[in-house]
C-alpha cells in the first residue's frame, strides 16, 4: 500500500512539473473571426501550437480560412456561418498566408492573416 501511494505521489509531482511549452499541441492561440477581420491578422507562434480559428455568433455572412501560402492541409477551413472553429497544428516553421474568399485576396488584400511559425 506505501509503494502505489509513493508511486502515485511521485507520478503527479512528474506531471505537475512538466513545462507547459513542452507539451507541444497543448498550447493553444486563438485568432477571432468577425465580420471581415481576423484578429490578429498577422500572429507569431511556436511549433507544435494549435491555432484555433473563432468564428464569432455574431457574423452575419459567410467567412472561411483559404491558406495561400505553406504546407497546409486541408487547404480550406469549410464555410462558417454564422458560427464555428477550425483548428490546424503546425509541426513545420515557415510563413503561412491565408484570406477569406468571400472578403480577401490571396495578395493579402481585405480580410486576410499570416502566421509566423518559429
Amino acid at each position: 500500500m506505501r509503494f502505489a501511494t509513493f508511486m502515485a505521489i511521485a507520478l503527479l509531482a512528474l506531471a505537475c512539473s512538466q513545462d507547459p511549452s513542452s507539451l507541444g499541441s497543448m498550447n493553444t492561440t486563438e485568432i477571432s473571426v468577425t465580420d471581415d477581420f481576423f484578429t490578429p491578422a498577422a500572429d507569431t507562434v511556436t511549433v507544435g501550437q494549435n491555432i484555433t480559428w473563432q468564428f464569432g455568433s455574431l457574423n452575419t455572412h459567410t467567412h472561411n480560412v483559404t491558406w495561400d501560402t505553406g504546407p497546409v492541409m486541408p487547404a480550406n477551413s469549410g464555410d462558417k456561418n454564422p458560427a464555428g472553429t477550425y483548428v490546424m497544428f503546425f509541426s513545420q516553421t515557415g510563413t503561412y498566408t491565408y484570406h477569406c474568399t468571400y472578403h480577401g485576396t490571396i495578395s493579402g488584400s481585405g480580410m486576410a492573416g499570416s502566421l509566423v511559425v518559429q
